[in-house]
């Protein structure tokens, strides 16, 4: 951690990878703020330093200079002995008190041997090392020299070992700068640019900064454009699906789908196909341009399973691209009508897993669609899926409604029909005037207008106006009413007022009818149930035979009734029993 805080040399590292012993120099880096970042470390080959260190040049036959750090460890090897460099630690007066005191000065000593020596010494803050420079004294004694050559020697490494610093710094700044460049990239300004200032390893690092920052414009970039693409397609996927919601009717719903989607993507031709009832063809039911319209009315049609992308969609229930039709080998039928179509897209049309369409897409350009296209796509193509089931279903059921109205017309009509003509062969009505009702009325040539056209038909007459409005019933003609009205015109709330009372007239003589009717069906169960009770418990043939056809022809108020009783044709036997009344 002492890295992050100041510039340092480490202790001497052995490396088994290299030959040499290896120190390291180590410099913090920090961002704009002042933060440290990183540690910027570099490692020194120790070979050129020991030279320095072990040349004698003007120290005599025992003179030495040599580096311990910090924590008392040797640095660099030393003339006597065969203490180990990054594992021996010295402990002298020079070395003890340089260390301690951060300071520098002369002092004589007992050496690392315990022998007497002059010595020097010097903290080096820079690069937190003790130099120590010794000689005997013996020899120092005999030279005056001495002290011109110890300051020599620790001037040469005190240049070699700044040197070394300035190496360190050079490379250093320049980083310092990238680091912080790199910093204001990552806070999201990705335009900015490191400056190359160096055509080194550093300047080489720095322009491949500058491609990186580059090509991440660009990813970016794209990445938005894409992310704008996709969001108007599911803004289009959105629209459509409101507008479908809203149509019932498949010939509203396919060719505003089909238009929609060519306007709002800008492609070449878009149709949609329905599967015909027997699943063999998919019949195209809507297409956009002039050339769908061709299409459609020369009843287009593809079948399923064929090579095309249509055939293929159906048969697989799964979406099916044609990248490039100018291949040979993609699933494509051109079409005459179509010659600019370069690459197509067909989405099955499905519910629950039922494919019964598709709905394609084609495009002037080869390889228009991929794999998001697709994606979104479907999500077109299952939301129109639903929009026709649902009004494929609102269709049956208004069809079925339809006959099942027709069917009820037609039995309310037979059984008006069967109850005026039983009841009322000539017909039945009621007119009145100032003095009385008269239960009789004929049926007017005013009454059968309004009955043919199912309509009110009013006529002028002298001062008055003569209205006459048809009497229905789900459907059913029972009639006519005839009324006259003072005046030149008739009023609409008049109208209006009589056509309410002719709706609850209707309404009430049916109930009339149905009445009777539930009082007949009583009468009939009545009797059966009385026929049945006498026949219960008669073990007699004949008997029951005889009673059956008196009680029937007195409930049928008949003058003769008769049963016969015999095997069928083609049956031997007895010719049975029998009786007549």
């Amino acid at each position: 951690m002492s890295g992050l805080e100041a510039p340092s040399i480490h202790s001497v590292v052995v490396s088994v990878a290299l030959p040499e012993d290896l120190f390291i120099v180590t410099r913090p880096l920090t961002d704009l703020d002042g933060q440290p970042i990183g540690v910027l470390a570099g490692r020194a080959n120790l070979t050129t330093l020991n030279a320095v260190m072990l040349q004698r040049a003007g120290m005599g036959d025992t003179g030495e200079t040599y580096l311990v750090d910090a924590n008392h460890f040797l640095l660099t090897p030393l003339r006597f002995g065969e203490q180990v460099v990054g594992e021996t630690t010295v402990q002298t007066q020079a070395v003890d008190t340089a260390i301690s005191d951060r300071a520098a000065g002369f002092a004589q000593y007992e050496d690392y041997r315990g022998t007497p020596v002059v010595g020097a010494y010097r903290w080096l803050q820079e690069l937190q090392v003790a130099l120590v420079v010794e000689q005997d004294q013996a020899e120092a004694i005999s030279t005056v020299g001495t002290t011109i050559a110890i300051a020599l020697a620790g001037a040469s490494v005190i240049v070699a070992l700044i040197a070394s610093a300035f190496v360190s710094q050079g490379i250093a700044g320049p980083l310092i700068d990238l680091a912080r460049t790199a910093t204001h990239v990552a806070g999201g300004d990705l335009n900015l640019t490191a400056e190359v200032k160096r055509a080194d390893e550093v300047g080489a690092l720095a322009q491949a900064f500058n491609r990186m920052t580059a090509q991440l414009r660009d990813l970016i970039g794209n990445l938005e454009a894409r992310v704008a693409e996709r969001t108007r397609d599911l803004e289009t996927v959105a629209e459509l699906g409101r507008a479908v919601t809203r149509l019932r009717d498949l010939n509203t719903l396919l060719p505003l789908t089909v238009d929609f989607i060519q306007q709002q993507t800008g492609h070449y031709h878009v149709q949609v196909f329905i599967l015909d009832e027997a699943g063999e063809y998919a019949l195209l039911r809507a297409s956009t341009g002039v050339a769908g319209k061709r299409l459609l009315d020369a009843g287009h049609r593809l079948a399923v399973g064929s090579e095309s992308v249509i055939g293929q969609v159906t048969k697989r229930g799964q979406p099916v691209i044609a990248l490039d039709t100018a291949n040979a080998q993609v699933p494509h039928q051109p079409n005459p009508m179509l010659p600019d179509t370069r690459s197509e897209m067909a989405l099955p049309l499905r519910i629950e897993g039922r494919v019964f369409g598709a709905l394609d897409v084609q495009s002037t350009a080869p390889d228009a669609f991929d794999e998001d296209d697709v994606r979104v796509f479907q999500l077109l193509a299952d939301q129109l899926a639903v929009a026709i089931d649902s009004a494929t279903t609102l269709h049956e059921l208004r069809v079925r409604l339809q006959e099942i109205d027709a069917l009820n017309r037609r039995m309310v009509g037979e059984a008006w029909t069967e109850y005026l003509r039983r009841r009322y062969q000539a017909g039945v009505g009621a007119v009145s005037d100032e003095r009385a009702v008269i239960q009789q009325a004929e049926m007017t040539d005013r009454m059968a207008e309004a009955i043919r056209r199912q309509d009110a038909v009013v006529t002028p007459a002298a001062g008055s106006q003569v209205v006459a409005l048809p009497v229905t019933y789900r459907g059913t003609a029972l009639g006519a009413l005839e009324f006259e009205v003072d005046g030149d015109t008739v009023d609409s709330e008049t109208l209006g007022l009589a056509q309410t009372l002719v709706d609850r007239l209707a309404l009430s003589l049916d109930n009339v009818r149905l009445t009777e009717r539930s009082q007949r069906m009583a009468q009939r169960e009545r009797i059966v149930n009385e026929i049945s009770g006498k026949l219960t418990g008669m073990t007699d043939m004949a008997e029951i035979l005889q009673t059956t056809v008196r009680e029937l022809g007195q409930a049928l108020r008949v003058p003769e009734t008769s049963i016969h009783l015999a095997p069928a044709p083609g049956h031997d036997g007895d010719s049975g029993n029998g009786a007549e009344a």
